[in-house]
């Protein structure tokens, strides 16, 4: 009877081990790197380093976005925001000192899987991106005031995740207020549609 009853336990305890690994699914540590760039620039490169939490399983970054929608991006252009509050504020004479560039995704929705969305989303990702359209940054850094003049330098993170113009990823957002969607971090915020972390998620 003993035996038995040790038999059905080791059973029960296999099968739990199973249930609870399905749920606790690891992640792969990969992430997108779609667009091309150059890494010729005639500009100086000013890190920015932000401290981002980091996802180990499937359930951290579920419980972790306040949205998941899978979507195409349309646009990739820039924008001066506060980090405070989350709103554009492009004025040179502002007040603030908790401004600098982002870069923002236009994302034309396709599925959504948590949290109500609309059909055309933005999502901002702090600082720039090295090697794309950087005349650009840097006008909007000047016009701004956030760099002064005889910097010639734009501002990035020190990753090198990159979305595409008309590729589809699933996406894993904060919506916390403010004119954008945020990211939960820069590597775990955009997976590959067809990618085994986005069926997972």
């Amino acid at each position: 009877m003993k035996q038995a009853y040790a038999i059905l336990v080791i059973i029960m305890l296999t099968i739990l081990t199973i249930l609870t690994g399905c749920s606790n699914k690891d992640l792969k540590d990969t992430y997108p790197k779609d667009l091309e760039i150059s890494h010729n620039s005639n500009y100086q490169i000013i890190k920015l380093q932000p401290d981002w939490p980091v996802y180990h399983s499937v359930e951290e970054i579920v419980n972790a976005s306040t949205n998941i929608y899978s979507g195409y991006v349309t646009d990739i252009s820039f924008d001066i925001i506060d980090y405070s509050t989350g709103m554009s504020d492009i004025n040179p004479n502002s007040g603030s000192r908790n401004r600098t560039i982002f870069t923002v995704y236009s994302i034309s929705l396709r599925k959504n899987y948590k949290g109500e969305s609309p059909s055309e989303i933005k999502i901002c990702k702090i600082g720039g991106i090295y090697g794309y359209k950087e005349k650009e940054q840097y006008d909007l850094l000047r016009s701004a005031k956030i760099i002064s003049d005889g910097v010639v330098g734009i501002f990035v993170c020190d990753d090198d995740c990159t979305l595409s113009i008309g590729n589809e990823y699933l996406f894993c957002i904060s919506r916390l207020g403010g004119d954008y969607d945020q990211i939960i971090n820069p590597y775990q915020y955009a997976h590959p549609i067809d990618s085994e972390n986005a069926n997972s998620i």
